[in-house]
């Protein structure tokens, strides 16, 4: 039987633009989940209404995260916003002003449409007087030489970062990947067995955020970020040309590919090769009790023994039968690291004169 496992806590979540180049990993989230949903009609009719079926339609899924951590990316992320270096700072600094006048160290630049002023108070007033400046100079006709200045002014720094916020904007769309432990719920779990036994992986090759940024700070806490949003129909899966919306992996730390396995058979038990030099290849199909599909076994985890190799031989860890000479040979098929699963295969050889 599967073990059972407990979905608590939180991972971690990265996303990568289309390059491939990751843009951020959030390793402080506060939330993370996803809900998948579709809506459903009812199909009714005759006698007392009776439901005839159902038909679904409208799918969606809703991925749901929040970082303790703030991040720009994140911010541009959801407005769809280009983060480019430089920006303009406000710059607070003590000089000793001349008389009349007042000099700073940094470059002063225009702010808004008021062109290069700035706003100086001496060191302990609440008050403050805007001034002009040209260049690194500002008049001010009430202050005197030697008087200690508090001037404010905005200026450009190469170290920031900025990006606007549209009028218009469509939130950014990128390819997200997120975690959720998976914690040990079997009765059988072993002293020495650690408690988080796995996670969830939740790839989803198109995400588009919600394009909604709500944030506030109190006097006394922090603020988480949202990072929401939806996912974006993507690629086809087999031949139904239908698309899809994500991956999820369950992976196990340590687990071994054999352990759900209850039966191996080969997909073609009967084989019949016709004259010299003809072969095949032996396909393995593993067998879970866990409700995973059936699946092919990679050949190099098996162990094939011909019982007559006279007739037919095969490879000991690829399956390739061939043909020797006419007769009958019987194929013994072992996974190598759990011998105890055990299929067979016959082999007619024919043709051969």
């Amino acid at each position: 039987m599967s073990n059972k496992y407990i979905m608590a806590g939180v991972g971690t979540a990265m996303a990568f633009d289309g390059a491939g180049k990751q843009i951020f990993k959030a390793r402080a989230l506060t939330d993370s989940g996803f809900n998948i949903s579709t809506s459903k009609e009812e199909i009714r009719g005759g006698q007392s209404a009776a439901l005839q079926g159902q038909y679904f339609h409208t799918t969606q899924f809703g991925v749901t995260l929040k970082d303790a951590i703030a991040d720009l990316n994140y911010f541009a992320l959801q407005v769809g916003g280009e983060i480019k270096a430089g920006g303009d700072v406000f710059r607070t600094e003590q000089v000793e002003a001349e008389e009349g006048s007042i000099t700073v160290s940094g470059n002063p630049k225009e702010f808004g449409d008021y062109g290069v002023i700035g706003w100086y108070s001496r060191v302990g007033e609440d008050s403050s007087n805007t001034i002009t400046f040209s260049g690194k100079q500002a008049s001010a006709p009430d202050v005197h030489a030697g008087d200690t200045i508090c001037v404010t002014y905005v200026e450009t720094s190469d170290s920031a970062r900025a990006f606007e916020v549209a009028t218009a904007f469509i939130p950014a769309e990128v390819h997200l990947v997120f975690t959720m432990p998976l914690f040990n719920a079997s009765a059988m779990k072993k002293a020495d067995t650690a408690s988080q036994v796995g996670e969830l992986i939740v790839d989803v090759p198109r995400f588009q955020f919600n394009g909604s940024v709500d944030m506030s700070t109190a006097m006394a806490s922090a603020a988480s970020v949202d990072i929401s949003g939806m996912a974006l129909q993507s690629g086809t899966s087999g031949c139904s040309g239908k698309g899809i919306y994500a991956t999820i992996t369950e992976d196990i730390y340590n687990k071994d590919a054999f352990d759900n396995v209850y039966a191996i058979a080969v997909e073609d038990s009967d084989v019949e090769l016709d004259g010299s030099g003809a072969s095949q290849t032996l396909r393995i199909m593993a067998f879970y009790n866990d409700g995973t599909t059936p699946s092919l076994v990679d050949n190099s985890k098996l162990t094939f023994t011909s019982e007559e190799d006279s007739y037919a031989t095969v490879g000991a860890n690829d399956g390739i039968v061939s043909a020797v000479a006419n007769g009958e040979s019987i194929i013994e098929i072992k996974v190598t690291e759990k011998p105890e699963l055990v299929a067979k295969a016959v082999v007619t050889v024919t043709g051969i004169m």
